[in-house]
């Protein structure tokens, strides 16, 4: 195998292996979910971090409603209805209303779902073990868009929720009220379910995971993501993996989060507001999913909780913790609202390719209201702009084609002189202009750009639920047109295969031996990348079929171009290389 062989399979199982890591953090869970059961009934168990407090007897709540019951939040001018529960005064189920769950149907998309293991977003813990607050069934009071929650201990702590709702808004104002009516000081820690199971979206291609943001050094805000599998074995606690003041805790899909940030009044001193750390819990298969070949499977999830600063309620005291909490879309304009949170839309190292891509997209758009006629005026911008490297690439692979017998000739000759043969080949090249690498520079280029528009397309909340024709009717999910005995058929991949081999078949024929054999196993690589992208987002889909496409068409008059510069003598190589000399043979 000679050298440029060699390079070739490094380029493709590199290609390969990053595809299929940013894959398996893409893939696509596609869970029809319904809301669980409100009322928490477990006991939560103490936070990794916490105060230790010596073992009491539990403190019972002072009253106790008769009843449980659910609380509906919902309205025109909100922007999600949402189920709580008096008990452990927490949020159940959140919908987002102007996202709909399914294309024709007026539900919004389910966002926050209690977990049946009994964890409830804005639940509280008592590390101590000593409080029930998450079990304590909650006095509720509603006043327009202010909806309060409300329980007395036996030990004097009165503990008041309060959730303001702001109409157009993606957040929620949390007010988080400790009062002491004892004549004793009361020590005061607390853990607080910021996101228990968010659910993963039904256009998705990326697991849910937890999301925990952090002051960098040097002022920006660095974001740690965990995958259920990820804390399977060990569940994350930043106590001990410290990288700056905690500035929020949530979690995210692929397209949505949702992520509480203290409130800090201005002037104060304190970054991070009352949060001293923060846990990622496990939570085993409580999702159920379908695969990209149609098969039922199921997936793990989390749950984020955050664990506040000790503190002490002086006697007849209070002490209150103002949060935010945002439950929307990972959308650029409504992120930038929030100065923590730009972040949580990542399109990953070659987000510099990302923006401007999605920015063309946009323009598009505006000019032709379909994303799917953007996508091919994208990919058409991208060819037409890397053209002049394909073709300076393909017409220096034609001369090293011209070439290649004068290199066999000078490897014949200086076969016991390494050195030699390189200096010699090396001058050959130069004579002619030649450049034994300028055909991959091309395939170098188009990498970062691949790879930006797959996290751009993957990213991007504005390609959910936009149809293209017929039947691919959502841009985010695959174009599955049908099923036969549960198989999906998608119809994009298929395509996309065939023309890819079609486009194997029209490239040039190397005279090298061992390059045509590395062509011929490259043939083998379209029904690869098939079998990657066939449960891939349409869009995805779309882009490389209209990309393989073009380059037939880009080959097609790139060969019409070196037929022109044959005939003028252009390729013309007016020199030889002497043959070794043999020993004659004795007589």
């Amino acid at each position: 195998m000679d050298r440029r062989t060699l390079m070739a399979f490094l380029l493709i199982g590199a290609i390969t292996v990053a595809f299929i890591v940013v894959s398996q953090k893409m893939q696509p869970p596609r869970p029809p979910q319904a809301p669980v059961s409100s009322a928490p009934t477990t006991t939560l168990p103490p936070a990794a971090g916490a105060e230790k407090h010596p073992a009491e007897p539990a403190v019972l709540p002072t009253t106790q409603a008769k009843l449980e019951e659910a609380v509906h939040v919902q309205g025109e001018d909100l922007r999600y209805d949402m189920t709580w529960s008096n008990r452990g005064g927490c949020l159940t189920s959140a919908r987002l209303t102007n996202y709909p769950a399914k294309i024709g149907k007026s539900e919004g998309v389910l966002l926050l779902s209690a977990a049946e293991s009994g964890e409830c977003t804005f639940g509280l813990a008592d590390p101590s073990g000593l409080l029930p607050l998450e079990n304590a069934v909650y006095d509720v009071k509603r006043e327009g868009n202010l909806l309060t929650f409300t329980a007395s201990f036996e030990n004097g702590l009165k503990v008041i929720k309060e959730f303001q709702f702001t109409p157009g808004k993606y957040d929620i104002g949390v007010k988080l009220k400790f009062e002491n009516s004892s004549d004793a000081p009361l020590p005061l820690q607390y853990s607080l379910w910021a996101a228990a199971r968010i659910v993963p979206e039904d256009s998705g291609d990326m697991t849910p995971m937890a999301a925990i943001g952090w002051r960098a050094k040097n002022g920006g805000v660095g974001i740690t993501t965990k995958v259920a599998g990820k804390v399977r074995t060990k569940e994350f606690d930043t106590a001990e993996d410290p990288r700056g003041p905690i500035l929020w805790v949530g979690a995210e899909n692929r397209y949505f989060a949702a992520v509480v940030e203290p409130v800090v009044a201005k002037g104060a001193g304190e970054e991070s507001g009352a949060i001293r750390s923060a846990q990622v819990h496990y939570l085993h298969q409580c999702d159920s999913t379908i695969t990209q070949w149609g098969s039922a499977a199921k997936l793990d999830n989390v749950t984020v909780s955050l664990l506040s600063e000790p503190r002490t309620i002086p006697a007849h005291g209070a002490i209150t913790d103002d949060y935010r909490y945002f439950l929307g879309p990972k959308e650029k304009d409504v992120l930038q609202q929030y100065p923590n949170l730009p972040g949580l839309l990542d399109y990953g190292i070659f987000a510099f390719i990302s923006r401007p891509l999605l920015a063309l997209l946009n323009l598009f758009y505006m000019l032709i209201p379909n994303y799917g006629v953007g996508i091919i005026l994208l990919t058409i911008l991208v060819k037409v702009a890397l053209f002049p490297l394909t073709r300076k690439g393909q017409i220096a692979m034609h001369k090293m084609q011209r070439l290649q017998p004068h290199v066999k000739a000078l490897q014949e000759k200086y076969k016991d002189d390494k050195q030699r043969q390189g200096r010699e080949m090396m001058d050959l090249y130069r004579r002619h202009n030649a450049n034994p690498m300028s055909g991959c520079l091309p395939m170098f280029l188009q990498i970062p750009i691949f790879f930006g528009l797959y996290r751009m397309l993957g990213s991007s909340i504005g390609l959910r639920q936009q149809g293209f024709v017929a039947w691919i009717t959502d841009l985010a999910q695959p174009d599955t047109i049908t099923h036969i005995s549960g198989w999906p058929i998608n119809v994009l991949p298929v395509l996309m295969v065939i023309s890819w081999v079609v486009q194997q078949m029209t490239m040039p024929k190397p005279a090298d031996p061992q390059q045509a054999q590395t062509q011929k196993m490259m043939m083998f690589m379209p029904i690869i990348f098939g079998f990657m992208l066939y449960g891939m987002a349409a869009g995805l889909t779309l882009y490389w079929l209209t990309s393989t496409f073009l380059g037939i068409l880009e080959q097609r008059l790139i060969k019409h171009q070196i037929r022109h510069m044959e005939a003028s003598g252009h390729f013309d190589v007016k020199e030889t290389v002497e043959p070794p000399s043999r020993p004659k043979r004795g007589r």
